[in-house]
């Protein structure tokens, strides 16, 4: 990451596999109404794909709220969990 109050605004995501990169601008920052364009290179063959505007917040909540009462309820349970124990590794890290 890189933080700086003199250079420009940057928030960009790049997800590395074996044969694909995908990489994301503003990735943590896009607005409601914001079309967020994903830059693909999969076997040197380079591609955008376009994701339509969306409120991610609106539509995580509208998720938890669905599931409540269900089985899929123990699907939120279960990663918070996950991110609550890789945190405390983390934690513990650090202080080692």
């Amino acid at each position: 990451g890189h933080f700086g109050m003199t250079t420009g605004y940057i928030n960009r995501l790049e997800v590395l596999g074996a044969d694909v990169t995908v990489t994301i601008d503003r990735a943590f920052t896009t607005t409601a109404d914001m079309v967020c364009t994903l830059q693909v290179n999969q076997s040197n063959e380079r591609r955008a794909v376009t994701v339509e505007p969306s409120d991610s917040f609106a539509l995580f909540l509208k998720s938890v709220f669905e599931s409540i009462g269900s089985e899929q309820r123990k699907v939120f349970a279960e990663t918070m969990l996950k991110d609550a124990q890789a945190l405390d590794i983390l934690r513990h890290s650090l202080s080692a």
